[in-house]
């Protein structure tokens, strides 16, 4: 039982890793989003990529207000930042424990 104690817990870890990177990606594209950059410098074309499959399709369940307002905030990345942050907490953290318990 220890084998597969040790493989839930490293599942759960590496879940847990890769939810606060891409946490980081998601802080990173907002941050960069303030600041009037060329749209096609790499580094800004690569964050894109990688935000803006989720935010589409996360805007496909958000109401209208939420994303589209007349202030012009788009309030999708902290509702997924806030969405990875539960997932992190209650689910991943869950699997790290219950691997450490069948040890």
């Amino acid at each position: 039982m220890f084998i597969i104690g040790n493989l839930l817990s490293t599942v759960g870890r590496l879940l847990v890793w890769l939810t606060s990177l891409y946490m980081l990606v998601i802080f990173i594209s907002v941050v960069i989003s303030w600041f009037p950059l060329d749209p096609f410098h790499p580094f800004v074309r690569f964050l894109r990529q990688i935000t803006e499959p989720v935010y589409d399709r996360a805007r496909r369940y958000l109401p209208a207000p939420i994303y589209d307002n007349a202030m012009g905030v788009d309030f999708t990345p902290a509702i997924i930042f806030l969405a990875l942050v539960l997932l992190n907490g209650a689910v991943f953290q869950s699997l790290i424990e219950l691997g450490a318990r069948m040890r």
